[in-house]
């Protein structure tokens, strides 16, 4: 082999050697089709206390929303749930009756108070 061919041999180990150091390990873990579910259920809760008409009817009852959205967060995966069960059950594309705003509300305010 002559000089250039051995320094193209090093020029490659090093590249190699600094390819490997630079690039991290991947890194992933399986998530259970439950885990899934139960992290869109609590998202979808979390979206439907965010909604200004909710909000305003929480503050209409006298709690703030931040200790709305701070309870809603240490809920339970049953309550979660529950409370999602109830959303669902709502016609799509129509908007909340009075009735299951406040049904939905009192299920919540009812899991805050039991915290």
């Amino acid at each position: 082999m002559n000089k250039s061919g051995v320094a193209m041999g090093w020029k490659a180990v090093f590249m190699m050697g600094a390819f490997a150091l630079l690039t991290g390990s991947a890194w992933a873990e399986i998530v259970s089709t439950e885990q899934a579910m139960m992290q869109a259920e609590r998202d979808r809760v979390r979206t439907f206390m965010q909604r200004e008409d909710v909000e305003h009817q929480l503050k209409t009852l006298g709690l703030p929303a931040e200790l709305a959205r701070q309870r809603t967060d240490a809920l339970t995966h049953e309550e979660v749930r529950v409370i999602a069960g109830k959303l669902d059950t709502l016609p799509a594309g129509s908007a909340l009756s009075q009735y299951d705003l406040i049904l939905i509300l009192l299920i919540v305010i009812l899991a805050i108070v039991l915290l």
